[in-house]
């Protein structure tokens, strides 16, 4: 297959700035993610956008095609974004964390994005909180079903 992306993380950049200004304007500031970001790209990567704003009603996830590069925008408001990482924790997927901590920052308020990414950064070498007895079981659990290839009891 053909790689479209050629793994050129100066054009991916060049559009996330591009779609940031045409798309989000009012936006505080940007984190621009993804493997093409980081020239490991292939022909199914997309550019991630994690846009903050001061002011939004609600967050939401918006996915579109710019030329032949898809993406994915995540826009949030601090409080938004907030939640969101506390979700991920608690599902011990720390997604959104991630992207703000190693994310390229774009945008008009470059200060306040440094501020948001080392408190990311802290946050994410914290590590995640202990396991309940509960969920620990529920991966003791989970691990053993794929460790038998998913068979189920036979007992008839």
């Amino acid at each position: 297959m053909v790689n479209r992306y050629h793994s050129n993380s100066a054009e991916g950049l060049a559009t996330a700035k591009s779609v940031f200004q045409t798309r989000y304007e009012a936006a505080s500031f940007a984190y621009v993610v993804g493997l093409i970001m980081r020239g490991e790209g292939t022909y199914v990567s997309d550019i991630g956008i994690v846009v903050i704003y001061d002011h939004l009603e609600a967050a939401c996830r918006k996915s579109f095609i710019v030329g032949d590069m898809p993406i994915k925008a995540f826009v949030h408001n601090y409080e938004t974004l907030a939640w969101f990482v506390k979700e991920d924790v608690l599902r011990c997927r720390p997604s959104i964390l991630n992207m703000t901590a190693e994310g390229r920052i774009i945008g008009r308020e470059h200060d306040r994005a440094e501020a948001l990414r080392r408190e990311m950064s802290d946050f994410l070498a914290k590590g995640p909180p202990p396991l309940s007895p509960t969920a620990l079981n529920a991966l003791r659990y989970e691990l053993i079903v794929r460790a038998r290839g998913r068979r189920t009891c036979s007992a008839k």
